[in-house]
């Protein structure tokens, strides 16, 4: 099974991580790997130059792939003119079973 998680905002450096979805995120991700199963977390970032990608490995069969979010200000025009883009090369590149969405809000212009 192929299981791909959206979620906005994932810091680069998971030690960052200090509660809320993103904890949720990396608590769920340590779940999965006592699982056949590949995930593959995709997070937008400001962190990264703009059309830069940069995929890490959380475990053997768990990747964390980030991409540059956009060059707009405000997250919700990013995630309305890149964002789909993005998530649909994410889905042909890995062939998801399953998409899951761990947060709404504006993060949701991508669909």
């Amino acid at each position: 099974m192929r299981v791909i998680i959206l979620v906005p905002g994932l810091p680069m450096n998971l030690d960052n991580i200090k509660g809320g979805v993103h904890s949720a995120v990396i608590n769920l991700l340590k779940g999965f790997t006592k699982f056949d199963i590949d995930v593959r977390v995709v997070s937008f970032s400001r962190e990264l130059p703009e059309g830069k990608d940069v995929i890490s490995k959380f475990s053997d069969r768990i990747e964390i792939a980030y991409s540059n979010e956009g060059p707009h200000k405000y997250h919700s025009l990013n995630y309305f003119l890149k964002g789909p883009a993005i998530i649909r090369r994410h889905i042909r590149e890995f062939n998801p079973d399953v998409i899951h969405y761990e947060e709404g809000c504006s993060f949701m212009f991508t669909r």
